[in-house]
């Protein structure tokens, strides 16, 4: 009896029937995984979501394309991680009165950028774009794309025609993808501290706040060199060292705003507004000129309207904690990119909205449309304002620091 026992049990199973039953396993696990996924990704969509799914970094190259079009936004934000951070897409949909969306993305290069708002373009529910320029620099030696970007998920390829099997693609990525995964686990969780009653600024990074007593020294050499003049000498902060502003050719930001352009979108570019603990604050106007005769040059072929936004320079949202010592900054999270509060201002500016009730007033001349001027005016503009990175600073330009 034994010995029939133990045969029963090491009887050979043969291979095809091994295989079948193999194969029957891991369909059954895909299908679960799909079914969990795609249940999670229905949930991202709903509007009350929009400030977990959207601000959230680590998978928007996969999945905000796709949500993208799912949502047809008539307002988008392009750009890398500082144009990720500093737009609650709520806000944006208060101060503007259209339904919203995100694409910025971490460490978005030129291609990418350029490449999402290609794709967005086409979806023909854009009325607005703004465009943050930091990350819109390419040429030589940039960075062309980064883990997790995909073309195939783009509603258009590089040339702009339509892309092969895209909902195919998209499809896969939703249901089967690491990124599904790890997106959905990510933002499930957010959404369940959120729902639980804990504050949306507690458990989102993008709300994080820059604590000033954590870095004194850098606080006092920016009102050294900044505010008062001074030479910094062998004083240099750690924090200043190396820094320098962008340099490249604007081949994928020409692409973006001529796409956009063509589509009927009004597109607003701008410089982030960087703290100038984590700026190069460099006191000319070689930058912003160059921008200027990019845009200019593309600007006729604009019908619903280009603008150029000026905020990079010392005023009272980039000397936030300087003036008036602070702890911690409404302004800036913990690695100094803008927080949402910053974005409803930007975004105030830009559109010509009032500011949002409780916002700090960042002064009459915060996010001027360079292209509203001349050349020479503008490049005039900028100048007088980006020496004060070196403690120049007109009798003007001091009270309104007040």
């Amino acid at each position: 009896m034994f010995r029939r026992l133990w045969l029963t049990i090491h009887r050979p199973v043969s291979a095809p029937l091994f295989l079948k039953a193999f194969v029957v396993t891991l369909a059954g696990i895909a299908l679960a995984v799909a079914g969990i996924n795609l249940a999670a990704f229905r949930l991202m969509l709903r509007p009350e979501n929009q400030s977990a799914v959207q601000l959230i970094s680590g998978y928007e190259r996969t999945y905000k394309p796709i949500l993208f079009d799912q949502m047809r936004p008539g307002i988008a934000v392009f750009g890398f991680s500082h144009a990720r951070d500093a737009f609650d897409p709520v806000d944006l949909q208060a101060i503007s009165g259209l339904p919203a969306f995100n694409m910025g993305m971490s460490g978005g290069t030129a291609y990418e950028i350029r490449r999402f708002a290609q794709s967005a373009a086409a979806t023909g529910s854009l009325r607005h774009a703004l465009i943050n320029l930091n990350g819109l620099y390419g040429g030589a030696g940039a960075l062309q794309t980064q883990y997790g970007f995909d073309d195939r998920l783009l509603n258009v390829d590089p040339v702009g025609q339509p892309t092969s099997f895209v909902a195919l693609n998209r499809a896969i990525a939703v249901t089967l993808s690491g990124a599904a995964i790890g997106t959905n686990a990510e933002v499930l969780m957010a959404l369940m501290r959120i729902g639980s009653g804990t504050p949306k600024e507690t458990v989102l990074a993008a709300y994080d706040r820059f604590d000033f007593t954590r870095r004194a020294e850098w606080v006092q050499a920016a009102r050294d060199r900044i505010l008062d003049g001074r030479s910094w000498g062998e004083r240099e902060p750690q924090g200043y060292r190396g820094r320098r502003e962008e340099q490249g050719t604007f081949e994928d930001l020409e692409i973006a705003v001529t796409t956009l352009c063509s589509a009927g979108v009004a597109v607003h570019a701008y410089f982030t507004p960087r703290h100038v603990l984590n700026s190069a604050c460099v006191p000319n106007a070689a930058r912003e000129t160059a921008m200027y005769d990019t845009l200019k040059r593309l600007q006729a072929a604009c019908p619903a309207g280009l603008t150029f936004h000026a905020f990079d320079y010392p005023n009272r949202i980039t000397l936030d904690g300087l003036i008036e010592p602070k702890q911690r900054s409404e302004l800036y999270r913990a690695d100094l990119h803008p927080r949402p509060t910053l974005g409803r201002l930007i975004a105030a500016r830009i559109l010509g909205r009032p500011l949002p009730a409780g916002s700090i007033d960042p002064g009459p001349d915060f996010g001027a449309d360079l292209l509203a001027m001349s050349r020479t005016d503008a490049e005039a503009w900028v100048s007088a304002r980006k020496r004060r990175c070196i403690g120049e600073w007109t009798e003007e330009g001091r009270a309104g620091l007040r």
